[in-house]
């Protein structure tokens, strides 16, 4: 049952770079408790709804599982207590580990330096409880893991784990060994141990994407550090089972400031992945890192746009108004809890640049909770982008924190221009590079 908005206490102020005031309706909140620190969102129950996956840090030590209603909003939450070995989980991501169809919930737990996989027991379409989910495995990393991404990162057609680790300052790759050879069958995970040193300390998030063009996932982590610095760490194509990624290189996106989040997407529809970067502080920006042909077939990024944007914490990339580009999502984090929070969506022009319009569509709620997350998802099936926000308490205040929903009803433009495409294949653990590209090509 949905909560009203005096029940919690949040600021926060929806911005939307659009020529149409009110594209988005809410805010709707579900409150889940006083720390929530991240959030994922995907169909757990096979019953067609986008449902929510949040992590408690810090004094719950727990995570929070929110079923969607289809209706555009959620059904109160399921709590699975983290333990001992869960203290302040605060990174969440959603896949098929095992390939039996049902998605899988993976934490990355701070100070207690482990990730913990959650296996799906629900039969579709059930109703998401307390047993839906059992601790399958939990894996020492050490240091203190923050941020956790999941994608195919050695071509054997297994989706492994990837973890931002700001204590040891790397990244730990947990690679599935769960099959082989592509087999899509079911059974006990399983995972082998990968640990790349970063360059630069406190890396908070990996951003899985192929940077350079050669088909493989390349990571991304943004580095909480004043010399405002990216770390990319490129995958060597070393095939199924090694070692994925070799020493990285380092890119000075917006010095002076604390790169917070990053999101990759094909900003100027060049078939291409590019990056854009956001910064948590008074003086933040959002870079926008284009991917370029260097000239000799090889891609890389040219020189940053900077785009002023104070308190930039998080950040995600979607088509939000159904035109076919790529668009930004940015949710902002003001320190003092008296000040208003903001969520800024800014709409691509098609090139690959960016603007806001404030004043349009503005959304405020009361004080307290701030926006530390978001996420995209169709929760009504109008086909719509809306937008969810895990939004966490101030300075641990008695109001809660809650997942925070703005549904997206700006009419859907359908794109009908062809523009190329790459695609991946996976077909008996092969992966094949197929060029999408428009008719007389």
């Amino acid at each position: 049952m949905k909560s009203t908005s005096a029940l919690i206490a949040t600021s926060i102020a929806l911005i939307v770079a659009h020529a149409c005031a009110q594209p988005f309706s809410g805010p709707s909140h579900y409150p889940v408790g006083s720390i929530a620190d991240s959030i994922a969102v995907a169909d757990l129950n096979g019953d067609g709804w986008p449902d929510a996956a949040v992590t408690l840090g810090e004094n719950s030590g727990e995570l929070a599982v929110l079923a969607g209603d289809g209706a555009g909003g959620f059904l109160p939450p399921v709590t699975y207590p983290t333990g001992p070995n869960g203290k302040h989980p605060n990174g969440v991501a959603i896949r098929d580990l095992d390939c039996d169809g049902r998605p899988e919930i993976v934490v990355a737990n701070g100070l207690s330096g482990t990730v913990m996989v959650w296996k799906n027991l629900t039969t579709p379409p059930n109703a998401i409880g307390p047993t839906s989910f059992c601790l399958a495995q939990t894996i020492s990393v050490t240091g203190d893991p923050f941020g956790v991404a999941i994608g195919d990162v050695d071509h054997d057609c297994w989706p492994d784990i990837v973890v931002a680790n700001k204590g040891t300052q790397g990244i730990d790759v947990l690679l599935n060994t769960t099959g082989s050879g592509g087999a899509c069958a079911s059974g006990t995970l399983s995972f082998v141990h990968h640990f790349v040193s970063s360059s630069v300390p406190f890396p908070l998030e990996p951003i899985l994407a192929d940077l350079n063009g050669d088909s493989y996932l390349d990571v991304a982590c943004p580095c909480a550090v004043l010399t405002g610095e990216v770390v990319i760490f490129s995958n060597l194509g070393a095939g199924p089972g090694c070692a994925p990624f070799g020493s990285p290189s380092v890119i000075s996106v917006m010095p002076g400031t604390y790169p917070r989040s990053g999101t990759a997407g094909d900003f100027n529809c060049d078939g291409h992945a590019d990056l854009a970067v956001v910064s948590n502080n008074a003086s933040g920006q959002v870079a926008i890192l284009i991917s370029q042909d260097n000239g000799t077939g090889v891609w890389q990024f040219g020189s940053p746009t900077l785009i002023p944007l104070s308190y930039s914490f998080h950040i995600r990339s979607a088509d939000i108004d159904g035109d076919g580009d790529v668009d930004l999502a940015v949710a902002r984090t003001h320190p003092d809890h008296g000040n208003p929070s903001l969520l800024t969506v800014m709409l691509n022009n098609g090139a690959g640049t960016f603007a806001e319009q404030p004043g349009l569509g503005t959304v405020t709620g009361t004080q307290g909770v701030a926006p530390v997350q978001l996420a995209f998802a169709d929760l009504n099936g109008d086909t719509a982008t809306d937008i969810i926000l895990c939004c966490k308490n101030h300075h641990n205040l008695v109001y809660p924190g809650d997942v925070t929903v703005f549904l997206n009803d700006r009419p859907v433009q359908l794109d009908v221009s062809f523009r190329p495409k790459r695609l991946r294949l996976c077909s008996h653990g092969n992966w094949v590079t197929c060029y999408v590209t428009p008719p007389g090509d």
